[in-house]
């Protein structure tokens, strides 16, 4: 039994079905089972964790992002701006960790991260004691 290794640079979007086509030494032709090969998920999204702040550290989770430089907003729900800064992102898969200067009280914010492009996410944190 041998084994196949083979990578297509250019799926076509959505489920790929692949078989192999194996010809002996003598001509004879054989075709194994079809596969199908799901794509992987590409939704790019930010996420906020923990949602319970209690040490002043936020972490940031990008997936599928573009790489550049995003605005960290923190807002508290008097809308007054509590924390403020940008990180770099080099690449589509990246955590950062924003640490707060000074914790700030307990309560409900609002966390706003916007791209150089203007796309904002959004996020509802808790900052706890």
């Amino acid at each position: 039994q041998a084994a196949y290794a083979v990578i297509d640079n250019r799926p076509l979007t959505g489920n790929n079905y692949y078989r192999i086509k194996a010809i002996s030494n003598n001509g004879q032709v054989q075709y194994s089972a079809i596969v199908k090969v799901a794509p992987l998920s590409n939704d790019a999204s930010v996420t906020v964790y923990p949602n319970t702040i209690t040490d002043g550290l936020i972490n940031i989770k990008f997936e599928n992002k573009a790489a550049g430089q995003y605005e960290i907003n923190l807002v508290n729900s008097s809308g007054q701006t509590v924390y403020n800064s940008f990180v770099t992102v080099s690449g589509v898969n990246e955590l950062k960790t924003v640490a707060l200067p000074v914790m700030p009280a307990a309560g409900v914010y609002i966390l706003t991260v916007r791209s150089e492009t203007g796309e904002r996410i959004v996020k509802k944190i808790v900052v706890g004691k």
